[in-house]
């Protein structure tokens, strides 16, 4: 059922606070810096979420990730290659992906500095005061890339008295943290803090191969130094250097949760006039196809009576007398295990199978640094300078099997394009890597076919198996950013003005291996940077008691350039008809180390073909160039002036209403991760929004409820789509021509009695696209098809609510409970999920209309990511030691109703023909030990 619309729930609210009544208790105030000085989050016209150091203990936030289930409207996802990369969206408004040719659309901010890509940007939150969460765009103040909001991280300033703090945790899945913050004062004037952290535990879900690693580990550790020194009365200096590093943490865990059609399925669904845009992935076809395989090498090798008194197998009437029995067999139980798999996940797709598969395994490393100085002059009592520095540099390597399918040979199946490929050689000359037979095979089968079977099917066992899809990536990146702010008060205005620049640079190299279609080892390797400078300005008017204006503008100017270092082996003419004899030869030579017969059967001239696959960067330039791709460089210059317009009426001391409306900006640039020509350009997003809010301190204190309303109008969306490319998967950006979208945001905190505290928000958004890109098609003979896409990784409705009891406090010690629930509505991963069938000269049996399509572009059904409630609690006992010491011990349990949901998903397309799934984390529990000193 649908909830009330927001103006019906708005109107509630304010009514619930004209109505309220008083009392005695009140809650503690919350300070933020949303505008550059410090404030009430009470007297702050911005729609905030703001996270204490005792709120983000209580709710075991440990790194960024764990806001997606702390705070209503903020979702996002883990990058699937693990590691520390983190996608968030806020009022429905994403990141896209995370890598470093794409700019976020929630910025982070570190102590002031800028987070430039969310590519390794998962903060570990050990040294924090508080999280500031902005929603709406920030587009004056916090400048480009904030379109969706802001996140601030507020680090602990070294504290001017000698103190040790020691946390310690352990819990089920050998989930051990340690993490030790010590505060040296030198002197009056000159204060230190050093912390270091590390965190370990187990795979959350075992891999299928015994060979192979679990998956969602985590193993990790950090560390970080920082000084104030009061240099004079008025020049205060902070600075800080932190390093962090992600050890070998395993895979997110992927699950195959559809099958798509096979080439000659999509021809049947196309002439019977299904709907491209909408294409169902419980397709049972290829397991139908594998079937008929089956069926085929089966009645070869099964003696029969082909004439009478004649028994013998139909090879041998075929007269193929040397035929790979052997292999056949092989192939058969290959058949046999694939089809009592798909039907296992079949009928099983809507469930958590509780384990991973993989064929080889997959791992992240991470090394991240980070220097931040900030520099504070107070000219007089109403005057502040500052100047802000950050440089952050960053590296990671991932090593991945995003496939969900261990393809092992002793362990695991192997998958339709495996036997497809080696049923065709048997059968009938290779397939097209789609499910369709490039030849009639009996025809055309003869002694190469067989011994390309048997070299292939041999290649396969010798190396343990068959993996369709494997990536090997690495990114090096530096940012670096210089900022100045004057702030000040001058009668009845409050006002700031400064400038800011940016400079980045990163190199981004990868490894796809994929069977078919791709058949060898690709790059899509690129270089990418920029840099920028704006202005920005705000001034809030204190006109009278009762009303404040502020008016802000920001120029902003960027350059974005790229080179690309796109990497393929090239095509060789096909064999038989069929598949690449490059591909198959590099397959089962360069992949498996072996010398396959088939080169001696046919000559020299497919000698030296066997050079399509590579596992190590180190040998990334054995690939060729890509000719027209590689070197190709791109540029693009950007400008913008982005406003912020707030009215604000207190209504009362305790109450207060504003109108607000702002423009926010994201840069356009260049994805490393498709090329059209002249490199995938895309241009700048810009939004408007119109926000009314509400922000009341009732019943003396004890009640605090704020609302707000906005509708939002974004013009060029950059439109993340994740499309199959040659047997992988890449995100392609396009600018779609507008979205609307309007929302309502409440936030409470009610103390209930004395003891008892219940504080909650909900998060309702209704957003559609007016206009959005045609799905890619080449096909004359098929018209553009018009994508409607889904609402992506937003709920409609979410809504968290926490319950603090502190049931006990007597002497010097106390007891203190919480429970917390978070829920979210169904959702879909992505905006839409396209691919492309490559169909070449067809078979007449597929009755198409045209019988020379090209290619038939379609749009796949995608997996929800079901509704879902989760629910954590935590029990602390804690005791004043006297003298500044303290003990808190505190049982927690995370999920504890132990709610299956899935995450983030994604389709191979039609070269690898199947849909995968990541879960969210299972049950945990554990027991912290802080002790103070």
């Amino acid at each position: 059922m649908k909830p009330s619309s927001p103006k019906t729930v708005l109107a509630t609210a304010v009514m619930a606070v004209m109505t309220a009544e008083a009392a005695f208790a009140q809650l503690e105030e919350v300070v933020v810096t949303a505008e550059r000085r410090e404030a009430s989050v009470q007297d702050t016209p911005i729609s905030i979420e703001a996270i204490s150091e005792k709120s983000i203990r209580e709710r075991g936030i440990q790194s960024n990730l764990d806001l997606i289930n702390e705070v209503a409207g903020v979702q996002g996802y883990g990058s699937p290659q693990g590691g520390s990369s983190t996608a968030f969206a806020i009022r429905g408004i994403g990141d896209g992906a995370p890598q470093i040719s794409v700019d976020p659309a929630a910025a982070r901010y570190i102590d002031g500095v800028y987070i430039g890509k969310n590519q390794g940007g998962s903060v570990d939150v050990t040294d924090l005061a508080r999280i500031e969460v902005l929603r709406g765009p920030q587009g004056t103040l916090s400048g480009r890339n904030s379109i969706s909001g802001a996140i601030n991280y507020i680090s602990k300033a070294p504290a001017d008295e000698l103190g040790l703090e020691i946390r310690a945790t352990a819990g089920n899945y050998e989930q051990n943290n340690i993490s030790v913050r010590a505060d040296v004062p030198v002197n009056d004037t000159l204060r230190t803090s050093m912390s270091y952290f590390s965190r370990e535990r187990d795979a959350f879900w075992d891999n299928t191969n015994p060979n192979e690693d679990g998956f969602n580990s985590v193993d990790r550790e950090g560390g970080r130094f920082a000084f104030q020194w009061d240099a004079s009365d008025k020049l205060t200096i902070d600075a800080a250097y932190s390093r962090s590093e992600v050890n070998d943490e395993f895979d997110n865990h992927a699950v195959v949760t559809g099958f798509n059609p096979t080439a000659a399925a999509i021809g049947g669904y196309f002439a019977a006039g299904g709907d491209l845009l909408n294409v169902p992935i419980n397709s049972t076809s290829q397991a139908a196809t594998v079937a008929g395989i089956a069926q085929g090498i089966q009645a070869m090798i099964t003696p029969m009576e082909l004439a009478p008194g004649f028994v013998a197998p139909l090879y041998v009437a075929l007269g193929f007398n040397n035929y790979p029995v052997e292999t056949a067999q092989t192939v058969l139980n290959w058949a046999s295990d694939f089809a009592a798999w798909s039907a296992d996940r079949q009928a099983n797709f809507d469930n958590n199978p509780g384990t991973g598969s993989s064929d080889g395994g997959g791992f992240a490393s991470v090394d991240n640094e980070l220097i931040t100085f900030k520099a504070t002059y107070d000219i007089n009592d109403d005057v502040q300078i500052r100047y802000i520095y950050g440089k952050r540099e960053f590296n990671d390597y991932t090593v991945s099997d995003l496939d969900g399918m261990d393809n092992s040979v002793a362990s695991g199946i192997q998958s339709f394009l495996t036997i497809a490929t080696a049923g065709g050689a048997l059968l009938a000359g290779l397939p097209d890597g789609q499910g369709g037979v490039t030849d009639g095979i009996i025809p055309g089968m003869d002694t190469a076919d067989h011994q390309m079977a048997t070299d292939f099917v041999d290649a396969i066992v010798a190396n343990g198996g068959g993996g369709i899809f494997s990536t090997i990536a690495a990114n090096d990146y530096t940012q670096e950013s210089h900022e100045v702010q004057v702030v000040g008060t001058t009668g009845d205005y409050d006002w700031s003005f400064g400038a800011y620049s940016w400079e980045d640079y990163g190199e981004f190299r990868n490894i796809q291996n994929a069977t078919f279609g791709l058949a060898a080892s690709q790059s899509r390797g690129f270089d990418v940077g920029g840099d920028a400078f704006s202005l920005f300005a705000e001034s809030t008017w204190h006109a009278t008691p009762q009303w404040d204006f502020t008016v802000g503008l920001r120029y902003t100017e960027e350059d974005k350039y790229m080179t690309y270092r796109w990497r393929d082996f090239p095509k060789y003419p096909s064999f038989a008809g069929g598949s690449s004899t490059q591909g198959l030869a590099g397959y089962i030579n360069t992949l498996f180390g072996l010398q396959p017969s088939f080169f001696q059967l046919n000559g020299p001239s497919f000698l030296g073909l066997g050079n399509g696959y590579i596992n190590d960067l180190d040998d990334l330039g054995i690939i060729p160039e890509t000719g027209g791709v590689y070197g190709d460089y791109n540029r693009q210059s950007f400008d913008n002036i982005s406003g912020r317009l707030v009215a604000k009426y207190n209504i009362s001391d305790n109450m207060n209403a504003y109108v607000s409306y702002t423009t926010g900006y994201r840069a356009g640039g260049f994805n490393g991760g498709a090329f059209d020509g002249g490199g995938d350009a895309f241009d700048e997003e810009t939004l408007e929004s119109f926000e009314v809010g509400l922000k009341s301190q009732l019943m003396d204190g004890k009640l605090r409820l704020n609302a707000a309303l906005y509708s939002y109008t974004y013009d060029d969306v950059q439109v993340s789509t994740v499309k199959s490319n040659g047997g992988g998967i890449s995100t392609e950006i396009d600018n779609a021509a507008e979205l609307s979208s309007e929302g309502l945001e409440l936030d409470f905190a009610w103390l209930l009695t004395d003891s008892i505290t219940l504080t909650g928000n909900y998060a309702y958004i209704d957003r559609s696209f007016d206009v959005f890109p045609a799905i890619p098609n080449q096909n004359p003979a098929i018209p553009d098809q018009q994508i409607t896409p889904t609402n992506g990784i937003t709920p409609e409705s979410a809504a968290y609510l926490a319950l603090n009891w502190a049931i006990m406090e007597s002497g010097n010690s106390s007891l203190d409970f919480q429970i917390s629930g978070n829920y979210q509505d169904e959702t879909i991963s992505i905006g839409s999920s396209p691919s492309t069938y490559t169909m070449g000269t067809t078979a007449p049996s597929q009755a198409l209309p045209n019988p020379l399509v090209d290619d038939i572009p379609v749009n796949y059904q995608q997996a929800p990511n079901q509704s879902r409630t989760i629910v954590n609690a935590r029990l602390t006992w804690g005791q004043d030691l006297g003298d500044g010491r303290s003990l808190s011990i505190a049982a927690w349990g995370r999920n504890i109703t132990e709610e299956d949901y899935r995450t983030f998903g994604y389709n191979f397309g039609a070269d690898l023909g199947i849909a995968v799934h990541q879960w969210g984390d299972p049950a945990t529990y554990g027991v912290d030990i802080v002790m103070d000193f």
